[in-house]
């Protein structure tokens, strides 16, 4: 007899399943379960397009870190985290080994993008994840950030 409400099978925890198959007569599952965590590599290109030079990882941590923007000098990568437990915009140099967290704001911060005059950085942040998207900007210099707009949908820019 089937149950009409969910229950729970498992206390499983620290991964991500999907593609999820039941058998016919409901007795067995398959599905794929994995982790993922990023990191942020750099690398030169090699000249007339050959390729590129061997990658030097530059986000040393064990947390999520991807990759957004240059700085306009090419010596910054942009980059979102979750090493502080939420999402936020960092920038770290590429001869350097500590990143800077660029906003302190609660909620998650993320894509974050170099405006074409170099002078800000637009990003993306919410509260929860189903809560109003902000767009807002903060000079790359430091400083305060400034609300751009507000979306009931997520804003993904480039």
């Amino acid at each position: 007899m089937r149950s009409a409400l969910p229950r729970r099978l498992t206390k499983w925890t620290g991964f991500t399943i999907t593609d999820i198959s039941a058998t016919a007569d409901g007795k067995r599952l398959a599905f794929l379960k994995w982790t993922a965590q990023g990191d942020v590599y750099v690398a030169s290109l090699k000249p007339g397009n050959a390729g590129i030079e061997t990658p030097r990882r530059l986000t040393l941590d064990e947390r999520n870190d991807v990759p957004t923007a240059w700085s306009t000098d090419s010596r910054e990568v942009y980059f979102q985290s979750d090493r502080q437990g939420t999402i936020g915009a960092y920038r770290q140099r590429i001869d350097g080994d500590t990143a800077e967290r660029l906003v302190q704001a609660p909620g998650e911060q993320f894509t974050s993008r170099v405006t074409p005059d170099g002078k800000w950085l637009l990003f993306v942040s919410r509260d929860t994840p189903n809560s109003t998207v902000h767009m807002s900007r903060v000079p790359v210099s430091g400083g305060p950030a400034e609300h751009v707009l507000d979306s009931n949908h997520y804003i993904h820019f480039r």
